[in-house]
């Protein structure tokens, strides 16, 4: 029987043929310049049809079409190198396997789009033009709609091929700095300021925006577009110029009046149109509402909250009003219990401040043209790139083995349980103690781990949730960061009482003493003080308790920590908002004298946002140092081209230097190697000639990860395989590990 089953899978494995073999002949010779196929979990031979023959189409008409030449970049320039996403990217795999934000979103719009009275797109559409005199347009515009939608693998291989993302946050961050600016504009007041850079969008039809969306919504749909924008401007009269100054303001005055009497109701039906998305919208990803496992809070609160809403709503046990307003309701309720008044002119004036326009000028991507760039991200994606690193990096205890280790603790954090326990726990024999969000319910996952044969504890901390594979919790995320984080900053509360300050030799007086009315954090990237007295520590304690029981002593957990024999080495570590997590833990940590029963502790930050002010990074800095603490190490990793690392402190600089504290280290990828740099250069968008997104050179397993690796000169990459991620196909998949590292 063996024999016969082992022969009938031989014979059936022969006569799968691999995707590549499949494809349709007609589409072999756009594979072979777009190629290869490498066929990760959900992709199908239709799936590469489709995409090779939006690839195809999109090819003909730029040939004969004049429109291109002006909406895609370097067009008919073969002098110049491009780096474009590789089309795996682009393939939609589901809404669990699906690494990209493209690949996601453009469905998700596209059938926005498809079904626009389903969804209330109408309905936000009128009273958008509504408030710019033009309700009557809203009927003409969904005229066009039904002339015929590209489908979604056309929009997302157009909108690549025009570099459209990267063009629309140039062009917005210039009218930004225009409409936004004090001397030009209203920064104080938001909506103003929002329908005040709609308008000017509507009016500039010949921007390369709308040039790219022309091509992006193809024919017969694009072409119509900048006509149909040209029908809605006021019509011009002769006497124009002599009055233009009076007819200005009493534009802007009537435009201002419209506003503050029809956004509210704009904001209602689109907040109708995003509850709808959540009930009907087949490509959200929205596993913690549908309380998927796939979801690693689904046993919060208001995880179960929000899922009981939802299901009374998709089985029309509530209306979709009802579960509008239930879900905001407890939106606003979440962010209440978690330390935020939350409110709408709030999350408007986190999106849109005085300060925008100036964060948008800095981080516009370059004008230059860099032809090392294209070849460095071909050379990590084949495991040749290589980088040096300086003696000052080399002198500060970067370790680039554990540099590795910590990489793969960080990426993985973002994953999903089942994943996440796979790579951590199955690949590099970690044992799991605990998880726990570390600002609520929603919030970023914290995971303490231990490490028996080498003695170790490991806190690994996740950055904001993925809006791609958890939409509800990076939704939630990226509110708590532009609300809380925003730009303003709060005062550090010490967890030592004033009364202490001054007599006692803890490390907590000391630095409560000198930094209690200077240093300030940014609230919406650090945890909350509950955390860590309620989770982190009674964590921390059972880790050294394991530990010491496998050293000889008990597992039995105490109420206080206890000695350990031979005590442990603590690793700290996370990327983006797990970046400023990690440092505020740690700084707690040390502040807390939890740091006492362990030998040592080591952190690396990926890629982390800024933690506080100067006085704060002063007093980490300083506490660092002290002899009151156990041997502690920080290290921050920044990439080359990232912008998160300098968020919010971008804001108030006025050429994008920053201070982060040490240690700071760079991925310098125009210099290939790794550079010690305090303060932080400023900052430097991506070339023109690279279409490579913020969340491109910002992720954790096509640019942190194999940076890390590209340092250790031995490094076997014998072991990787192909994986796709983020707008990058690479052999990033390696079977790393910690083992004699911690």
């Amino acid at each position: 029987l063996l024999l016969v089953a082992g022969t009938c899978s031989v014979a059936s494995a022969a006569t799968a043929a691999p995707i590549a073999d499949q494809i349709d002949p007609s589409l072999v010779g756009v594979l072979g310049e777009y190629g290869p196929v490498n066929a990760s979990r959900g992709e199908s031979v239709q799936d590469w049809d489709d995409i090779l023959q939006a690839l195809n189409d999109y090819q003909q008409e730029a040939d004969v079409d004049a429109i291109y030449a002006e909406a895609v970049p370097f067009y008919g320039n073969d002098s110049v190198v491009l780096w474009e996403p590789p089309i795996e990217t682009m393939l939609y795999k589901g809404t669990n396997d699906t690494d990209d934000v493209m690949a996601v979103y453009v469905r998700v719009i596209h059938e926005i789009l498809s079904n626009m009275t389903l969804y209330g797109g109408d309905v936000v559409l009128e009273n958008l033009l509504d408030v710019y005199g033009q309700k009557p347009m809203a009927s003409t515009f969904m005229a066009l709609l039904n002339m015929g939608l590209p489908t979604a693998d056309e929009m997302i291989v157009r909108m690549w091929k025009t570099n459209l993302v990267s063009d629309a946050v140039n062009y917005f961050a210039s009218l930004m700095s225009d409409q936004l600016n004090p001397e030009t504009g209203n920064p104080d007041d938001p909506t103003s300021g929002i329908t005040a850079v709609l308008e000017a969008f509507f009016s500039d039809y010949d921007s390369i925006v709308w040039k790219d969306l022309t091509v992006v919504m193809g024919k017969p749909l694009g072409p119509s577009i900048i006509p149909f924008l040209k029908n809605m401007a006021p019509p011009q009269n002769a006497s124009a110029n002599a009055t233009s100054a009076a007819n200005d303001e009493a534009e802007a005055e009537e435009l201002k009046k419209r506003t503050d009497e029809l956004f509210p109701k704009f904001l209602d039906s689109l907040r109708l149109l995003g509850i709808k998305n959540l009930l009907y919208n087949p490509y959200l990803p929205i596993p913690c509402i549908k309380d998927d496992p796939y979801c690693p809070v689904i046993d919060e609160d208001y995880t179960r909250a929000f899922a009981q809403s939802y299901d009374l709503a998709s089985r029309g046990k509530i209306s979709e009003e009802r579960f509008a307003y239930d879900f905001q309701d407890a939106l606003f309720q979440y962010f209440n219990d978690f330390g935020s008044n939350l409110e709408i002119g709030d999350i408007l004036g986190g999106i849109v401040n005085n300060n925008t326009e100036r964060a948008g000028r800095i981080l516009s991507q370059d004008e230059t043209i860099d032809n090392h760039l294209p070849q460095v991200l071909n050379n990590l994606s084949d495991n040749t790139y290589a980088l040096a690193m300086t003696e000052e990096a080399a002198a500060s205890g970067y370790d680039a083995r554990l540099s590795v280790c910590m990489a793969n603790i960080s990426s993985a954090m973002y994953e999903s349980p089942e994943t996440r326990a796979k790579w951590l726990e199955g690949g590099l024999g970690l044992e799991l103690v605990d998880s726990f969000p570390m600002a609520g319910d929603l919030s970023s996952m914290g995971s303490v781990y231990v490490d028996r044969g080498q003695n170790a504890v490991v806190f690994g901390i996740e950055g904001i949730p993925v809006i791609h594979k958890y939409f509800q919790r990076g939704f939630f995320g990226w509110l708590s960061a532009l609300v809380n984080g925003g730009t303003n900053t709060q005062p550090f509360r010490f967890p030592c009482s004033e009364i202490d300050f001054k007599g006692n030799n803890s490390i907590c007086a000391h630095m409560g003493y000198k930094y209690y009315d200077t240093a300030e954090i940014y609230p919406g990237f650090a945890p909350l003080d509950d955390v860590m007295v309620t989770k982190l520590k009674p964590a921390l304690q059972k880790a050294v308790l394991i530990l010491e029981g496998s050293h000889g002593g008990s597992e039995n957990a105490t109420s206080t920590f206890r000695e350990a024999k031979e005590k442990p080495k603590l690793y700290i570590t996370g990327h983006s908002l797990g970046g400023p997590l990690a440092k505020h833990s740690l700084a707690q940590i040390l502040l807390r004298e939890y740091d006492q029963v362990f030998s040592s502790i080591t952190a690396y930050a990926f890629g982390g946002a800024m933690a506080g002010n100067d006085a704060y990074l002063s007093m980490v800095d300083e506490m660092l140092d002290s002899p009151l603490i156990v041997p502690t190490k920080l290290f921050q990793v920044v990439n080359s081209y990232d912008p998160w690392p300098y968020i919010p402190a971008v804001f108030g600089s006025e050429n994008g230097s920053v201070q982060k504290g040490n240690v700071t280290l760079i991925f310098d990828l125009e210099k290939d190697e790794l550079a010690k740099e305090e303060p932080l250069r400023p900052f430097k968008g991506m070339p023109s000639n690279v279409f490579l997104s913020f969340e491109g050179v910002h992720a954790p397993k096509t640019q942190y990860l194999p940076l890390a690796r590209s340092l250790v000169s031995d490094y076997d990459y014998s072991t990787c395989e192909e994986i796709c991620s983020v707008e990058q196909c690479g052999n990033y998949k390696c079977a790393d590990s910690c083992a004699g590292i911690l």
